[in-house]
């Protein structure tokens, strides 16, 4: 499942560098219409906000990023098939019973990968995606305590999901 945690956070980690050589942000996939808000506690606790998010279906995964726009928060939540419909989800180690999370805080000093919790989705089309998660996340690089995260999002679905 390593992979799997590899590529969400490539995912999430591309929502962060969607800028322009002059340093401003571009909207190449019209997600800045989107946002999100999320509090750790534990290990790397923080209040983020705002920045870019996403989600994108491919090679049989689906998957929703979010990205402060400084890079110092990341986190992809993946799962094995196609666009979820409203409803709450396990999160935790299997994308084929679930999603995964994986969280990179302050440019890779900490990732964490969720052992468990839920995901919410409270609104799913084509072109946006709501919801809400908590989950226990355990260190898998970097040093300290799990973490423990909660929050919500709205994200759009940049040429459709």
């Amino acid at each position: 499942m390593r992979s799997i945690g590899s590529l969400a956070i490539v995912v999430a980690l591309s929502f962060a560098t969607a800028c322009g050589s002059d340093g401003e942000i571009t909207d190449p996939g019209g997600s800045l219409g989107s946002s999100f808000s999320a509090t750790v506690t534990g290990g790397s606790a923080g209040s983020y906000s705002g920045g870019l998010s996403s989600a994108v279906q491919s090679g049989g995964l689906f998957s929703i990023g979010l990205s402060t726009a400084d890079g110092k928060f990341a986190l992809a939540f993946t799962r094995s098939g196609a666009r979820p419909a409203t409803g709450t989800y396990p999160l935790g180690t299997n994308p084929q019973t679930g999603f995964t999370a994986a969280l990179n805080v302050n440019g890779g000093q900490a990732i964490y990968s969720s052992t468990s919790g839920t995901l919410t989705i409270t609104a799913s089309s084509s072109t946006e995606i709501k919801g809400t998660f908590q989950f226990t996340g355990a260190l898998s690089a970097g040093t300290g305590a799990a973490a423990n995260v909660s929050g919500s999002f709205t994200t759009a679905c940049p040429g459709g999901c």
